[in-house]
């Protein structure tokens, strides 16, 4: 025969007081003990009242809550039974009475004799020892620490005043409004982005194992019908479980979730679906699937106004931008705010990370949200240096020490980020022009002199070409030269090639000349990522492609890099002709460069116009 359940402490209280009852019985889990409470522990379709009797008869004592809304109907009839039971096995009944009113609510005599505890708003330590004392019968001399009876994180989650009690009955209601509990509210069903109000919700939902595996439940049943900015709340909850098998379960969720709705929108979501889709990557990653912090960093690079939703979404989160000043569900980044809590916090879970030595999965996105909020505002002259000193220390400790956590792209953007906010002062026209070094920058290989194979090569023209130079050369050819289409090559794009040519010596501005071929291709890559990323922070959406096509053109992967390598080639062939036609002009290799630069055409298209400009050679 199964054991019978005991409880330390019957909850009875008035139904419109059920979110003070909720609140009260998380107060006394914190404490260790366990307390029965209507909601959690009636079954659906069983005669509730011969329950309810039974529980206060199993209850080793008994709580009378009573508030502003004062003793309900079926509150008298529990106490009435809560007294039979008192007299008859000498139990405990004493009344809970909260109010922030100055006199009490009305309660009979005989239970206002027995003692009660008031909670003027804040659950003290002083209410605390009393809990304890008067469901357990054993009194403790100082303060009860919560921490170690029932663990600190959850201790910290107990709210203590009456702004926090608020917050609390927030987050239970928005909860219960999710979960299909609470019905008859017009507005839209969304709980504030606060860390105020979601840490409660984190609490509630795990109270107990079958709580979570409800909340899955409830989440699975509504998630097809609601609205994108109720989904992304489900997807919230979903990513709040700590049990070990409702983790899997959401984990299976959330990864269709965020296939459908990919599969379904593509590029062009809006901004209810980009907060859907945050949400469902911040959840994955607090569940545990670390591989989707790198992938929703990579798309926060890659996407201005995802970023830009990203950014907003932080400072509503830590309350820079408040929910009351937006015109609809929910507004993007505002540079004109200044995101001194946003700031702040970052700020704080990346030291804590550096002291710690070791980084958490979000402390990517928080890297990543921490650059784009400043550059966005260092730019146009709105981020005081007190903020901008204090970040940069922060981000060349992460370069330093943390390399293999931030690789890649995003640590190439770190770099290109810590350098501009070493400046005093920087615009977008500063960093735009510094790419129109390309102008001034002479391609060396026109003058140099060196041994290949024990005989002296001299490369010597009295003038030569920029690499800006070079760049147009090769533009001019590919427009002049290139089909609009390839019919056996349908993957074939002309703008792509000339976005390519375009974009392909860019890199040279940082990188130069670098004899080691390997080294220059990944310092090459770096810049590109690097640099890509820094301008879509700032909300410049005409280099988006950039890092893609930079990227395919240096590994040469398809056909349309292929092509512009080819024209790449052309465009050196016909430079090196003019300058051998030229007076003055020494270039002691030209046959055997010539040669070289005719072996390397690697497509059709390349061979053909090779053919047109020169046809006295074959190739």
């Amino acid at each position: 025969m199964p054991r019978q359940k005991k409880f330390d402490v019957f909850l009875s209280y008035n139904s419109r007081e059920k979110e003070f009852a909720r609140m009260f019985k998380q107060t006394i889990t914190e404490l260790g003990l366990r307390a029965w409470l209507d909601d959690d522990e009636l079954r659906p379709g069983l005669p509730w009242q011969p329950l309810v009797a039974k529980a206060i008869s199993d209850a080793l004592s008994i709580a009378v809550l009573v508030g502003p809304s004062g003793i309900g109907p079926w509150e008298e009839e529990e106490m009435q039974a809560s007294l039979g039971a008192a007299v008859k096995n000498k139990r405990p009944v004493f009344a809970v009475i909260f109010s922030d009113k100055d006199t009490l609510p009305e309660i009979p005599f005989w239970l206002k004799n027995r003692g009660y505890i008031s909670i003027d708003g804040i659950v003290s330590e002083k209410n605390l020892a009393d809990l304890h004392w008067a469901i357990t019968g054993k009194k403790t001399t100082q303060a009860v620490d919560r921490s170690k009876q029932h663990g600190k994180r959850q201790a910290q989650s107990s709210p203590k005043g009456s702004e926090e009690m608020k917050e609390y009955a927030i987050a239970e209601h928005a909860i219960n409004l999710f979960l299909g509990k609470e019905i008859g509210l017009s507005e839209t069903k969304v709980f504030p982005n606060v860390a105020s109000v979601t840490k409660y919700v984190k609490a509630i939902i795990n109270s107990s194992p079958a709580r979570q595996k409800e909340t899955i439940r409830a989440v699975k049943h509504s998630y097809p019908t609601a609205t994108y900015v109720e989904r992304a709340q489900l997807a919230y909850l979903l990513g709040r479980v700590e049990d070990k098998e409702c983790k899997v379960d959401a984990v299976k969720l959330l990864i269709d979730y965020l296939i459908n709705l990919q599969d379904k929108a593509g590029s062009a979501l809006v901004t209810a679906a980009l907060l859907l889709e945050r949400s469902i990557y911040i959840s994955l990653i607090y569940l545990g699937k670390i591989e989707f912090a790198e992938v929703y960093c990579d798309r926060l690079l890659e996407d201005p106004y995802r970023d830009a939703v990203n950014r907003g979404f932080h400072l509503e989160y830590y309350g820079d931008l408040s929910a009351l000043n937006r015109t609809g569900l929910f507004c993007p980044d505002d540079v004109s705010v200044l995101p001194v809590s946003t700031i702040e916090m970052l700020l704080k879970h990346l030291r804590n990370d550096l002291e710690n030595g070791k980084f958490r999965p979000l402390s990517r996105i928080e890297v990543h949200t921490l650059i784009a909020l400043s550059i966005t505002r260092h730019v146009q002259g709105l981020f005081p240096d007190s903020m901008r000193l204090d970040i940069v220390p922060v981000l060349n400790e992460i370069l330093l020490s943390h390399q293999k956590e931030f690789a890649g792209g995003l640590g190439e953007f770190i770099g290109f980020a810590r350098d501009i906010l070493e400046r005093s002062r920087v615009s977008l026209a500063d960093l735009f022009a510094e790419l129109h070094g390309l102008k001034e920058m002479r391609r060396a290989g026109w003058n140099i002199s060196f041994l290949r194979n024990g005989k002296s090569i001299r490369r010597n023209s009295p003038f030569f070409e920029s690499v800006a130079d070079h760049v147009f050369g090769c533009l001019l050819i590919a427009q002049t030269f290139l089909p609009e289409q390839i019919v056996d090559q349908p993957e074939y794009s002309k703008q792509k090639v000339l976005t390519m040519l375009l974009l392909h010596d860019l890199p040279e501005i940082a990188v130069m000349d670098v004899s080691d071929a390997g080294i220059r291709n990944m310092s090459e890559i770096g810049f590109i990522t690097g640099r890509a990323y820094l301008f879509s922070a700032m909300g410049i959406t005409g280099l988006t492609s950039w890092k893609q096509l930079g990227i395919s053109f240096l590994n040469c992967d398809d056909v349309n890099s292929r092509t512009a390598v080819d024209i790449d080639s052309l465009d050196t062939y016909l430079q090196l002709m003019r300058y051998v036609a030229m007076p003055n002009c020494e270039i002691t290799d030209a046959n055997e460069w010539a040669k070289d630069i005719r072996g390397r055409l690697l497509t059709e298209e390349g061979r053909r116009i090779f053919s047109m400009l020169d046809p006295s050679v074959s190739v």
